[in-house]
């Protein structure tokens, strides 16, 4: 007679050091004719293996329960991700599809995040209009040149109201602000963009 070996907790179908299953059952010396059975065992023969699928013995019964440990999950609520270790679906809060860049949950995929989107490009938009107004004041070397702070004021105020303006408008207020504070900036901003294409 042979014996199959199930987990205590999950009833998954354990299986024997050289990956085999099944052992033959050992006689009861006191019943002759009779065999031991040991507890989490079960003489019902499982079925056959079927990918992630784990085999687990469930109220009198082998039963397929869904498999996917080791496989990559990503929670909905944050994107971010985790590994499956354990037997059984997974959660609703999770899914296998991989999110891309800026991603937010719809319900049903992953789309883009227009509010992050927007953030990242502002975010970019704003390194590039500093880094332009630091090589303006150093090719111009005028005494009058306002601080980055000053000129990027009205910048910020634009950023705090994505909806409001888009960057674009942001950075035309950046280029106003430096156009009222110096025409002579404006002119070595100007020629350094124009410059930078070429």
């Amino acid at each position: 007679m042979i014996i199959y070996s199930y987990d205590k907790l999950t009833g998954e179908l354990v299986r024997n050091p050289d990956g085999s299953i099944g052992v033959e059952a050992k006689e009861n010396p006191l019943l002759p004719g009779e065999f031991l059975i040991p507890a989490n065992a079960t003489t019902i023969k499982p079925p056959e293996y079927v990918a992630e699928k784990a085999r687990c013995f469930i109220s009198g019964a082998w039963k397929y329960v869904d498999d996917y440990r080791g496989r990559t999950v990503y929670r909905k609520s944050t994107a971010l991700k985790a590994i499956v270790t354990t037997v059984g679906p997974i959660s609703d809060d999770y899914t296998f599809l991989v999110p891309g860049n800026y991603p937010v949950w719809d319900g049903a995929q992953w789309i883009v995040d227009p509010v992050q989107w927007a953030a990242e490009q502002a975010n970019a938009e704003a390194v590039l209009a500093y880094q332009a107004f630091e090589a303006a004041k150093k090719a111009a070397i005028i005494d009058t040149m306002p601080t980055w702070s000053a000129v990027s004021d009205k910048y910020d105020t634009m950023l705090t109201d994505l909806e409001a303006a888009t960057t674009i408008a942001a950075m035309k207020v950046i280029f106003a602000t430096l156009i009222k504070t110096s025409k002579k900036v404006a002119r070595v901003v100007y020629w350094l963009a124009r410059n930078s294409e070429t």
